[in-house]
């Protein structure tokens, strides 16, 4: 199978090609970075990471609704407030498409945001959900690990001016990288184009 032809709805390109441009997004490389490994164009490496990115995120398994204890950590980036809820050693973004906890935003907005924003000292919040009455109540405010923090930062700056539009996609792929180690990227996109 080494130099037959992929084709798969977008992709079309060798074996041995597409396991290469895959290495290297599982070593998170930027599209600049790989093309220049690999002497093929930068747009075509960023057509083939948009669709190994849409492949991960799909597949992506999000908290269970049953969930009680949470913790929620605040961080900025580029101006922009995010938040995640975190279990165990996993890391969960928060955003407007989150179907875990359908009101965990207006809660967040409206009962824990401005404290979070303007304490230097707080970054996390403890709270309970209660599932039957879709409510949560906040145990205590608490200084959070910043491991992700860090890990987001470092991880961002190797972009060169990243897209307002774009910076949402690349905050979510970097919660993704946080959770899972690249060879597990790796084997998951070989696997779904069947060439593991």
């Amino acid at each position: 199978m080494k130099n037959k032809n992929i084709i798969s709805n977008r992709i079309k390109i060798e074996t041995s090609q597409l396991k290469k441009i895959c290495f290297f997004f599982s070593k998170d490389f930027t599209a600049s970075q790989t093309s220049e490994e690999l002497k093929i164009s930068r747009q075509t490496i960023n057509s083939y990471y948009k669709i190994f990115r849409e492949i991960l995120f799909d597949s992506y398994i999000y908290l269970k609704k049953d969930e009680i204890n949470l913790n929620i950590t605040y961080m900025r980036i580029y101006e922009k407030n995010i938040y995640f809820l975190e279990k165990k050693n996993e890391i969960f973004l928060l955003d407007k498409e989150n179907l875990i906890f359908p009101n965990i935003n207006n809660f967040i907005q409206n009962k824990i945001e401005q404290t979070l924003v303007n304490n230097k000292k707080t970054n996390s919040v403890r709270v309970i959900y209660n599932k039957y009455t879709k409510n949560f109540t906040i145990l205590g405010f608490y200084s959070g690990n910043t491991n992700v923090q860090n890990f987001v930062d470092t991880r961002l700056k190797k972009f060169r001016g990243i897209k307002k539009e774009n910076l949402h996609n690349h905050i979510k792929e970097s919660f993704f990288r946080f959770n899972n180690p690249n060879v597990q990227i790796y084997e998951k996109i070989l696997k779904h184009f069947k060439i593991l």
